[in-house]
């Protein structure tokens, strides 16, 4: 008992004395502008993943860690054990778009500290915890405890634009006897809703639809959309929409109606309106477009009328893990095709074959073809494991012994490793309704309690230890 107090103590110094550390490197990852661009540059996701990838491995190794880059899909840090078994941690240093930069309340890339917060885009997904991470590695090493495992950190560069990041990592090295993701809330996520992406498609030339732009991802409930339509008397448009839907002459017979909107994870729509939909909605309620845009505007309407698929017909749910997700990510115009991204979070006891059909057949009824279409399985890890349950154990003695397992319909890298789950660092509870001080991942004014982070490796680094006790007996 004294060895373990005074184990503690040791640790709790050392994380005192490195949180002005953790700060730093935080700041200088989450400045750099690191979205997934794939080919931009010559690298795989773009110049800016490369830059930050760069710096975090520049960290690592300053640490002294043994590092790799592979080939500017991800990077490595390894605290190299007694043995070449591994237990991995992950992390992705991509972020998604800053969206419309009049909802925020400070630049997205000036990233600073304020208030116990790390503040920028990408603070808290993912750059903040990836950084907690690399930490409770260097925790283990200053303090010379020395492992059977070799542990290591994986730094990813496309998590949030498709995770080929780790499809390729794994498709060059062993997946580790288990692994944990710090892209979560605790206790722990042993569940993901599965995943289907697709294009929805309609040939608009020769309709009132000039142009339409929103959003700026697929994982993104939009924030701001805007078109341009044919349009001859523009006193009487604006009297027929919404106030809040913005009207303005564009010239030559046409005006441009824009709306606003509040952003959201896909995953975690509630609370959130999309633009597009508010959008096409008010469009749509006028009457004033052609038949063809009309239909259009119905799709993108009445489809998206509820965040749960439900004007989409692929409204499925199960008692794990609750309703379906469905959020129209972004659309456009280009040659005169209009492209709506879908993106879809669904239940786990699914039948995907009757989805998919369902999906088809609506977005066939307004006019819309499904293309690029991809189905990421669900994820789920029993709660019996004895790796989740230490996990599970370990986040409630360093916390208040209140935090439960739970399901989510976000996606982590957990979905696409064997054995493995998503484990905090984030404190606020799932189901917490209480106002936040800053936005979380993928909401403007991004922000990483610096708490969290200095709990997490206060968690991490005794999961790793108990982690790495566990599987060396179940190898004896």
């Amino acid at each position: 008992m004294d060895n373990e107090k005074e184990l503690q103590s040791r640790i709790d110094e050392w994380i005192k004395a490195h949180e002005e550390d953790m700060v730093r490197d935080s700041i200088e990852l989450t400045k750099i502008k690191s979205v997934s661009v794939k080919g931009e540059g010559g690298y795989p996701y773009g110049t800016g993943c490369a830059k930050v990838l760069d710096k975090a491995l520049s960290m690592a190794e300053g640490m002294g860690f043994e590092t790799e880059n592979d080939d500017y899909y991800c990077g490595v840090a390894y605290l190299r054990g007694n043995t070449d078994k591994e237990i991995g941690m992950f992390g992705h240093l991509d972020v998604v778009p800053e969206g419309d930069l009049k909802n925020w309340d400070f630049d997205p890339y000036d990233a600073h500290f304020k208030d116990g917060y790390v503040l920028g885009r990408g603070s808290s997904d993912n750059k903040c915890p990836a950084i907690a991470s690399l930490y409770s590695l260097k925790c283990i090493k200053d303090l010379g405890i020395k492992l059977d495992h070799t542990v290591f950190m994986y730094f990813g560069c496309d998590e949030e634009a498709g995770m080929s990041d780790v499809v390729h990592f794994l498709s060059h090295h062993k997946a580790p006897e288990f692994s944990f993701t710090s892209d979560g809330r605790y206790s722990l996520c042993y569940g993901e809703k599965g995943i289907l992406t697709a294009k929805l498609v309609t040939d608009v030339t020769g309709s009132d639809i000039i142009s339409m732009e929103g959003g700026q991802a697929s994982n993104m409930v939009p924030d701001h959309c805007e078109a341009v339509i044919k349009c001859t008397d523009i006193a009487k448009l604006k009297a027929e929409l919404p106030e809040d839907i913005e009207v303005a002459d564009a010239g030559e017979g046409r005006a441009k109606v824009s709306a606003n909107g509040i952003a959201a994870h896909a995953a975690f729509p509630e609370g959130s309106i999309s633009a597009i939909q508010k959008l096409a909605a008010a469009l749509y309620k006028a009457d004033k477009l052609d038949v063809k845009s009309r239909k259009v505007m119905g799709l993108l309407s009445e489809g998206f009328k509820d965040h749960y698929g439900t004007g989409l017909g692929i409204a499925f749910e199960d008692e794990i893990v609750g309703k379906t997700t469905a959020v129209g990510g972004a659309v456009s115009v280009r040659d005169g095709k209009l492209v709506q991204l879908l993106n879809v979070r669904y239940a786990l006891k699914t039948d995907r074959d009757a989805m998919k059909k369902a999906l088809k057949e609506t977005c066939g009824s307004y006019g819309f073809s499904v293309e690029d279409l991809s189905d990421d399985p669900p994820m789920y890890v029993s709660l019996d494991d004895p790796c989740v349950k230490i996990l599970h154990e370990t986040a409630n003695e360093f916390l208040d012994g209140t935090y439960v397992p739970y399901v989510m319909g976000g996606g982590t890298y957990a979905r696409k490793i064997p054995h493995a789950v998503a484990y905090g660092p984030t404190t606020r509870k799932i189901d917490a309704t209480d106002p936040l001080k800053y936005g979380e991942g993928h909401q403007p004014n991004e922000g990483m309690k610096l708490s969290d982070m200095t709990t997490g490796v206060r968690i991490y680094v005794n999961a790793l230890l108990r982690l790495d006790k566990e599987l060396s007996k179940e190898n004896n």
